[in-house]
């Protein structure tokens, strides 16, 4: 399936010309995420749990890299959740985790880059936290990034050097783990102090000393139709390098802040930080006995079937004239993440001529990650029609 292995095939690129792909800092890359990924099973009464429609197996091999996992105590075990219900189980040899691990290891040659962001702990103790990262070691320990963060800036390194121990050249497909990664959180006091390699933690959250700051634009638009969460997320994303840190009276860590800043106006000149890795949070917010219902009819039947003629179409701003192209990265702010719920539901929509289609059966936000990291380094950007 060319979804298990589209990372590693960017390297040649389809329309001409070798990528230069491997050797991008990951801030200019640009992967496609399942929200509330673990929230995959059908659970009574759970319509405004269930965010996804296939496991962690089948979201990998689809070409999802980045993945919202939410640890909840179940017993002795350790389960997602999305409110008060729960998702799939995290460890265990059935487990997420594992199944993480079956996709690293393998096919041979592959070179592919799989993010975990661990965040939204619920009921977690110290010990807890120490059980957690214990069962990630167990059986991510061959396929961590093998750098720490004492040492080490996770976005603005290269994907080959991500991928490579330090001082060789040697890429083969890797995890990141984010901990504790949910800038809207409270800080989770207890967690330990000197992570392994592998695992990264976000400033300003933690006050991980520079160069190695790592830093994540995820703020979502709590909106609950297409409307208002468009217009929301196209502006925090033509501000963001405009905004900072700040606190949030919604937040309960103590003498920190909780979000970034809210929306400024359009900034030409960035002024924020630059190397900020984006979610782009496609995702409605749906509430009961407002349409369009539960998190899946919402994605299935609105927000998923608008995303690639948001990112193909007349939407995106220039200074000079607004609302004139489709979405350009060598001129719009960077996106990082494609972030959705139910991922597959909405087939890619082939514009190019002729019936051939590269990315032919691709769920629409992997069909646009491939595109867009294949062409907007390796050339004038082409546009959409006629290549896509």
């Amino acid at each position: 399936m060319p979804t298990q292995t589209w990372m590693t095939d960017v390297r040649v690129d389809t329309f001409g010309g070798a990528s230069p792909f491997g050797n991008r800092p990951l801030n200019q890359i640009t992967i496609p995420g399942s929200h509330d990924a673990g929230c995959y099973t059908t659970t009574a009464f759970s319509a405004l749990s269930r965010t996804q429609t296939q496991n962690i197996a089948q979201q990998l091999a689809g070409g999802i890299r980045y993945f919202d996992l939410r640890p909840r105590k179940n017993g002795i075990q350790f389960w997602t959740y999305h409110g008060p219900y729960y998702g799939g189980r995290l460890d265990g040899a059935t487990g997420i985790i594992q199944d993480v691990a079956n996709f690293l290891g393998g096919p041979a040659g592959a070179q592919e880059l799989v993010v975990l962001n661990f965040s939204h702990f619920k009921e977690f103790t110290g010990s807890d936290h120490h059980r957690l990262i214990r069962e990630i070691l167990a059986r991510l320990a061959a396929f961590l990034v093998p750098h720490n963060q004492d040492a080490f800036n996770l976005f603005n390194s290269t994907y080959y050097v991500v991928l490579s121990p330090p001082g060789i050249v040697a890429p083969t497909s890797r995890v990141a783990v984010l901990y504790d990664g949910a800038l809207d959180q409270p800080l989770e006091s207890l967690c330990p102090a000197g992570l392994p390699d592998g695992f990264f933690q976000l400033n300003p959250k933690y006050a991980v000393a520079a160069p190695n700051q790592t830093f994540l634009f995820d703020k979502y638009a709590r909106r609950v139709t297409l409307g208002p969460m468009q217009i929301d997320q196209m502006a925090k994303l033509a501000n963001r390098a405009a905004q900072v840190f700040n606190g949030d009276p919604n937040t309960q860590w103590p003498g920190a802040g909780g979000n970034w800043t809210n929306n400024a106006p359009y900034a030409i000149v960035p002024t924020g930080i630059q190397d900020t890795w984006h979610l782009f949070s496609w995702t409605l917010t749906p509430q009961i006995g407002i349409p369009p219902g539960s998190p899946l009819t919402a994605a299935q039947n609105v927000a998923n079937p608008a995303l690639e003629g948001w990112f193909t179409g007349n939407h995106w701003p220039t200074p000079a004239v607004p609302l004139l192209r489709g979405y350009d990265p060598l001129q719009d702010q960077r996106i990082n993440v494609i972030y959705v719920d139910d991922y597959a539901s909405q087939p890619h929509v082939c514009l190019m001529g002729g019936g051939v289609c590269p990315r032919a059966g691709y769920a629409a936000p992997v069909a646009l990650c491939d595109f867009i990291n294949r062409h907007f380094v390796a050339g004038a950007w082409p546009g959409w029609a006629g290549n896509y």
